[in-house]
């Protein structure tokens, strides 16, 4: 815009500065030691994102019918519950996860003793097949365009390159899993979870921080969900599932 400066000066401020009141003089940006510009968000969560229409929800196609997984007893690279790709090409955007919600169907994995989790980051194209799943955009006002997400719900998976990162490990069950059981993965939450009973009969949802995931444009960045049940060895459970996730 004619006018506006495109370089404006500020103070480092890595402390709280004095407060100015209201009014009509100009004032000079707080700047952190990293040549960041401290700001006051508008919003207090994803509605900026979504109301630009870079927010992406995917889900099981129908709600009510689960889904059925494969009996994982133990953790292999090559069996993964979901898969996130980022299928855009050099120079595009990137993937932000924000959550995926698993809930366990009517069959359970009878003959587990537990339910556990890891999720794991690669730098190729790892999955085909599986239930695909088609992202909806959850504004309305926005043009439902195009997203840059393969997502995959037990998907055929190659074996992990050698730049494979584990990035999160963690116990969803300490006993069988129960019907209506409901797990939130939540990536880069600053609310951590509280303490949360992992026995017991009844269904309970809980919520499970991982780290912030950033899965980059021009090489297949893939993000897998590996989900296993110790001592299942005859039943394949069934789910229902949602994410949640941004592209920029």
């Amino acid at each position: 815009m004619p006018g506006m400066d495109v370089n404006p000066a500020g103070l480092i401020s890595r402390g709280l500065p004095q407060p100015i009141a209201d009014g009509q003089t100009p004032i000079i940006p707080r700047w952190g030691r990293y040549r960041e510009q401290t700001v006051i968000p508008l919003y207090p969560n994803f509605a900026a994102l979504c109301d630009e229409g870079t927010y992406y929800t995917a889900t099981n196609a129908t709600p009510g019918t689960a889904v059925s997984y494969s009996i994982t007893a133990a953790f292999a690279d090559t069996a993964a519950m979901i898969t996130m790709r980022n299928g855009d090409g050099t120079g595009g955007k990137r993937l932000y996860l924000d959550y995926i919600r698993i809930i366990q169907g009517a069959t359970v994995p009878a003959s587990s003793t537990a339910g556990q989790f890891a999720c794991k980051l690669d730098v190729s194209l790892r999955a085909t097949a599986g239930t695909t799943s088609t992202p909806q955009n959850p504004n309305l006002d926005v043009s439902q365009s195009a997203s840059i997400m393969d997502f995959r719900f037990t998907p055929t998976v190659t074996a992990a390159s050698g730049a494979a990162r584990l990035v999160s490990r963690g116990v969803m069950r300490s006993v069988l899993p129960v019907i209506n059981d409901e797990w939130v993965f939540a990536f880069g939450t600053v609310e951590k979870s509280a303490g949360i009973l992992l026995g017991g009969t009844v269904a309970q949802r809980m919520i499970i921080p991982c780290p912030p995931v950033i899965l980059g444009p021009g090489n297949n960045h893939t993000f897998l969900l590996h989900v296993w049940f110790p001592g299942n060895a005859t039943t394949a459970g069934n789910f229902e599932y949602e994410a949640g996730w941004w592209e920029r």
